[in-house]
């Protein structure tokens, strides 16, 4: 227990401390509490509104002010359809932000922000932005067949170059022998920004009829395009 003794001493001390501040403030003292509770604001945001390819990335960044200290920054994306958060890095107060794509998202259009938060947990939220990514249909060239007048029996090669601002999937071989088109055999799988599609027809059992064909690609969300008709004669 405390003695009275030291008690008293105590009391002294305090006074001895508290006399000249009183004398210098006229009596009164002030005591201040700081509660931080002012939010990030950024001053710059930017990013690509559209996308023309798989080869290219997505860039966004914004530039952040705070009273006390930034501490993390969280980008939202609706890429798959609902809200995606991942962190983002920082370099000097900005909010850097670099994504790829795949060719499933050709065509999608995504809505993004960047939320900014303080070493208080105190945050603030961007703006929805809009990125684009263009649609379009796979493309043919150097459409080829390495015989116009087969023996029956013989193979016939036909082939043809695709392309696509995203990713060909896949190309067919079709075919009308009965009047009606359709595929021929297996699809030749390219999955890639580009490929040759190459085909072998087998003329054992045809007769000495023209004989039509086209090929037909699609990239990964299924828009397609089909070549002109060729035809060879089986002699």
């Amino acid at each position: 227990m405390v003695s009275v003794r030291k008690l008293v001493v105590s009391v002294i001390g305090f006074l001895s401390v508290l006399t000249p501040i009183l004398a210098a403030t006229n009596g009164y003292v002030g005591l201040s509490i700081y509660i931080d509770n002012i939010s990030p604001y950024y001053d710059f945001y930017s990013g690509l509104s559209t996308i023309n390819s798989i080869d290219e990335e997505f860039h966004c960044y914004a530039h952040w002010v705070d009273n006390v200290r930034l501490e993390e920054f969280v980008f939202e994306w609706d890429k798959e359809g609902m809200a995606n958060d991942s962190a983002v890095p920082m370099t000097d107060d900005w909010s850097n932000v670099t994504k790829t794509f795949n060719g499933n998202d050709e065509g999608k259009t995504i809505n993004y922000r960047i939320h900014g938060y303080d070493s208080r947990q105190n945050y603030n939220t961007t703006s929805f932005r809009q990125v684009v990514l263009i649609n379009n249909d796979p493309e043919y060239s150097d459409l080829a067949q390495d015989n116009n007048s087969p023996s029956i029996g013989d193979p016939v090669e036909v082939s043809s170059w695709w392309a696509d601002n995203f990713e060909v999937d896949r190309v067919y071989l079709q075919t009308n022998e009965s009047g009606a088109w359709h595929d021929n055999g297996s699809p030749v799988d390219i999955d890639n920004r580009n490929g040759w599609a190459n085909f072998t027809i087998d003329t054992t059992g045809f007769n000495n009829s023209p004989y039509y064909w086209r090929l037909n690609g699609y990239d990964q969300v299924g828009n397609n395009n089909v070549t002109p008709i060729s035809f060879f004669t089986p002699q």
